[in-house]
């Protein structure tokens, strides 16, 4: 039972806030904390959102004039910037939710821009605070660790400095530093790893910065054959050169898939899209150069967030 009398107009807020939150088939943490939060800044309790989620009895289809409608759609967008990715699916739901608020399709792109342009600023900004808080206290935890083991033996300091890393990583999910990265990698050239190799080293440096990646979001055009990379993977070439993939890794690989000249690379081919790209075109891909590009990548996303046309080659 709801602890007192919530509106028809509440009682739909919160079922479109967790349509939204679940319309890819998952329902995140950073949903659902974003979600309780709203309730509690409209006075609705965990329990009495829960309730209106089972039971959705008593819900308004129609708004009233003395109704917030902008901050309606606030706090669906709210959810929708909650974990850091904005999916077509979710502004698919966000344009059917204003149409049943405002009648004017050219009203809602002018509202749906102004909306989006204030929550993710919002975000973003509440985003930095929460990571240098984050890396304030990892700071300091840092120095008091290697404070107490200046005066101990050579020995004593690398065994402590071992802890010292681990504690430190187990921090940023004492913190809730972790996010789940929901981007798509894709590697190719000349190498003796195998897929595994590669996949479990991304997603341990990943996780290692704090950072979940999808284990089903690689792609893998890779061989130890140089003259299979030749005959094979032209679908997945063809979508790399189209930006389909946000993170690229290569190494060495035939001239003529992309050519020799700069004008033919992959940094030349990508520079207009959003893949970040990492390689080098001499040499074949190996365990520390996976390493090496995952800690850039983890790094690029933590330092800077994730952005187009940031790209670096590893050339000899």
């Amino acid at each position: 039972m709801l602890g007192h009398e919530i509106s028809p107009f509440l009682k739909k807020l919160f079922l479109d806030l967790y349509r939204v939150a679940i319309v890819d088939g998952f329902l995140k943490p950073e949903e659902l904390r974003t979600l309780y939060k709203i309730g509690e800044e409209r006075g609705v309790s965990i329990e009495e959102i829960q309730e209106i989620i089972r039971n959705p009895v008593g819900v308004t289809k129609l708004f009233s004039e003395r109704d917030d409608k902008e901050q309606y759609l606030i706090d669906i967008t709210k959810i929708i910037i909650s974990d850091g990715f904005i999916r077509d699916e979710e502004i698919y739901l966000w344009e059917r939710i204003a149409k049943t608020i405002f009648s004017d399709p050219i009203n809602i792109e002018v509202i749906k821009e102004e909306i989006f342009s204030t929550v993710i600023n919002e975000y973003i900004s509440d985003e930095k605070k929460r990571i240098d808080n984050i890396k304030k206290l990892l700071n300091n935890e840092l120095n008091d660790i290697l404070n107490h083991s200046l005066p101990k033996t050579k020995t004593k300091v690398t065994q402590e400095n071992s802890k010292m890393k681990v504690n430190l990583i187990q921090k940023k999910h004492d913190y809730n530093i972790s996010r789940i990265i929901d981007s798509r990698f894709f590697f190719y050239g000349v190498t003796t790893l195998k897929k595994v190799v590669i996949k479990d080293t991304f997603i341990k440096v990943f996780s290692d910065y704090g950072l979940e990646i999808n284990p089903k979001n690689f792609s893998f055009a890779i061989s130890n054959d140089y003259g299979k990379l030749k005959k094979k993977y032209k679908t997945l070439i063809e979508k790399a050169s189209k930006g389909y993939f946000d993170f690229l890794v290569y190494g060495e690989h035939p001239h003529s898939i992309t050519g020799s000249s700069s004008q033919n690379s992959w940094e030349h081919k990508l520079k207009n899209r959003k893949t970040l790209v990492i390689g080098n075109h001499h040499k074949e891909i190996t365990k520390a150069m996976v390493k090496e590009y995952a800690e850039y990548f983890a790094n690029s996303i933590i330092e800077n967030g994730f952005s187009s046309n940031k790209q670096k080659s590893m050339t000899a």
